[in-house]
């Protein structure tokens, strides 16, 4: 028998990667001595030569197979290097910020920027740009944190009263316009750490999530009560008709869509050449107000000028044109006081229908037609002479109401062509709908702003408007804003960021129920002419009051709407016809019998047949067992209770801007004492 030969067993395969490890870890082991000037690649040039030819090659041929993961790693080193350096970076600015505002409370404000602590680059250096150039100006830094300044109007803009970086943002493109050096070398360079901290170091996750959800909580709010989804149009209460002869809109003449004169003009319909304007003021608005070039001599005479004195100067002014931050001023002023103040107004300079690169949908612009029903654009036309008009437009019919006080074809045209390649549709209908027209080139913005009024109160256009008495009017409202009378238009809007509201007068006005009272003046800086040194400290302490009695009477509201509702609905379908049946009966009893003068009957016959009718209708009630259900009273004292509820929400609202205001200008007043006794 032949001897039997075991096999051998296979040698275990060598690790592919042992090689690859072994040549990491020498790489990582060997430190250059500290007078040499030896680089990394030289480091790992030299490991390789030290390896045979063999394996040097089995080594790189490691190297390659595992370079993905090697990329990655490079990858995290460099995001940790840039979240360093941006740590660096945002010290460096908290530190000038804190120098040059004497103080952390004077510059972040705990009412505004309660995160402060926790504040991401993204936030300080659009704070630091606006500084610098405040600084080299000779501009008052606690002015930009009183009412009409950049970073109290940013913080007003949307939502929450909170500094987010986006409103930070909006506040420094909102300076540079009111320095009016924008795209200069000096706002340029003052404006390179703004953008290099955007560009160069980008945010960590754990800075991005924290500034991504407040500003996501800021917008929603944003969205949800003062801009979109808004209001439905005629879902409110009518308000009942009263005398305001003496107001901007009188709602003496409600009409809707289906009414008589609710109307489209002819296509061949022309307007009356207008004057020309010798004003000094009239600005070029080709380009957005955020990136608007302006070197005439207006703005550098007035460089620190807030957009609410540019307002007074214009209005005044009887041949300037408004300029685009005015009218989008007095827009949001009107939206805000309207019957529907979440209707959805765009910015003035959001859609550019002149130009053929702006047909392209805008940023967002997809998100809000689609999520609103009607929306209200004033549009530019720089072609022509700078001149503005309104647009309605409606999505989801594909049409568009333009309101212009200069009928042109040529502009319609260009409408048409832009909302047709925005809005991505074969086929847009555009009616040139019937308004007053101007008789000059001047007034157009005062007409937008009528124009919107109208609509948003639901009134009927008159045949012609009174430019000088209009803008009378629109002035006494920039003047006073505490003027808000139910047809000037209740409260809301505000398209571009970084600008909200005008100015607040804080009047003492005592509020229902509320335990609060707002104080009677508010204090000012030191300079100004109606400041005062001391704040209640009451003051402070009620607006956690206010706020959390506002969101009771949201509560109450919603709570009484949903007990109205169904009555409303059972009243409709168990008193409906036997209050008609109670009208005809009472009619048949006042009626002169036939021949008789007066009657209406045309003959005995139909007269029988009436009554018969009648009795055949009482038959067919008593059969069904259907007696009318009294409902009327608790109807009518669920209406009083909801109607007295939403008033003093408004002024629940109202009330917590006016504390805020008066909170913050006593901080600042504060400040400023402390800062002159040192």
């Amino acid at each position: 028998m032949a001897p039997v030969t075991r096999r051998a067993m296979p040698a275990p395969a060598p690790d592919e990667k042992a090689h690859v490890k072994t040549f990491i870890g020498r790489v990582v082991d060997d430190s250059p001595e500290a007078k040499t000037n030896v680089t990394a690649a030289h480091i790992v040039e030299r490991n390789l030569q030290r390896l045979p030819s063999p394996e040097r090659r089995e080594v790189l041929d490691g190297l390659v197979k595992e370079a993905p993961k090697l990329k990655g790693i490079q990858n995290e080193v460099r995001g940790h290097q840039a979240s360093l350096r941006r740590a660096t970076r945002r010290d460096e600015q908290l530190a000038y910020l804190d120098k040059t505002w004497g103080g952390r409370q004077n510059w972040a404000n705990p009412t505004f920027m309660p995160r402060v602590t926790n504040v991401s680059i993204s936030t300080t250096a659009p704070l630091t740009t606006i500084t610098r150039l405040a600084v080299k100006h000779g501009l008052t830094l606690p002015d930009l944190w009183q009412p009409g300044g950049e970073l109290h109007d940013a913080a007003f803009a949307y939502g929450e009263q909170i500094l987010t970086k986006d409103k930070a943002g909006a506040a420094l493109r909102a300076f540079k316009l009111r320095i009016g050096k924008l795209g200069g070398p000096e706002v340029d360079d003052a404006c390179d750490d703004a953008r290099d901290d955007e560009t160069e170091y980008p945010q960590s996750e754990s800075e991005s999530e924290a500034d991504s959800q407040e500003d996501r909580t800021a917008k929603r709010l944003k969205h949800t009560v003062e801009r979109s989804p808004s209001v439905e149009i005629g879902r409110r209460a009518r308000i009942p008709s009263i005398d305001h002869r003496d107001e901007l809109f009188s709602p003496e003449q409600e009409i809707h869509r289906d009414d008589d004169c609710y109307v489209a003009l002819a296509d061949d319909v022309s307007s009356p050449p207008p004057r020309l304007s010798i004003s000094p003021i009239h600005r070029d608005q080709s380009y957005p107000s955020s990136i608007l070039d302006d070197d005439t001599p207006v703005d550098e005479q007035v460089p620190s000028q807030t957009t609410s004195q540019r307002a007074q100067q214009q209005l005044q002014d009887p041949s300037a044109q408004l300029t685009d931050d005015v009218l989008n001023l007095l827009l949001q002023y009107i939206t805000r006081t309207s019957r529907t103040p979440g209707a959805k107004v765009l910015d003035p300079l959001y859609i550019q229908v002149d130009n053929q690169e702006s047909h392209q949908p805008p940023a967002g612009f997809a998100r809000v037609s689609e999520s609103n029903e009607v929306i209200y654009i004033p549009l530019h036309h720089k072609r022509q002479g700078g001149h503005w008009s309104l647009a309605v437009l409606r999505p989801k019919q594909a049409c568009i109401e333009h309101y212009d006080s200069l009928h042109s074809r040529q502009r319609e045209s260009r409408i048409q062509i832009c909302f047709e390649s925005m809005l991505d549709v074969g086929s847009l209908r555009l009616s040139r709908m019937a308004c007053p027209q101007q008789q000059d080139s001047v007034n157009c913005g005062v007409f937008v702003v009528c124009f919107l009024g109208f609509l948003l109160n639901k009134l009927r256009f008159p045949t012609s408007l009174d430019p000088s008495v209009t803008r009378q009017k629109l002035l006494d409202m920039v003047l006073d804003p505490q003027h808000e009378s139910g047809t000037l238009t209740p409260r809301n809007v505000t398209f571009r960021k970084g600008q909200h509201q005008l100015a607040a007068s804080t009047a003492q006005k005592p509020m229902v129920d509320l335990g609060v009272q707002v104080p009677e003046t508010a204090p000012m800086p030191s300079g100004h002419p109606t400041a005062t040194k001391h704040s209640s400290p009451q003051t402070v302490r009620s607006i956690p009051q206010v706020r959390e009695r506002i969101a009771q009477l949201e509560n109450d509201i919603n709570a009484l709407s949903a007990r109205l509702d169904p009555l409303i609905q059972r009243d409709a379908v168990f008193n409906t016809v036997p209050r008609a049946l109670a009208q005809m009966e009472e009619a048949l009893n006042k009626a002169q019998r036939f021949g008789a003068p007066g009657s209406f009957w045309r003959s005995e016959e139909e007269a029988s047949r009436a009554n018969s009718l009648l009795v055949a209708y009482r038959a067919v009630e008593d059969l069904a067992g259907c007696d009318a259900q009294s409902s009327a009273d608790e109807i009518a004292a669920l209406q009083a209770q909801l109607d007295s509820a939403r008033a003093e929400l408004r002024e629940a609202r109202q009330a917590f801007k006016e504390l805020a205001n008066a909170s913050l200008a006593a901080s600042l007043s504060l400040v400023q004492e402390s800062r002159r006794g040192e």
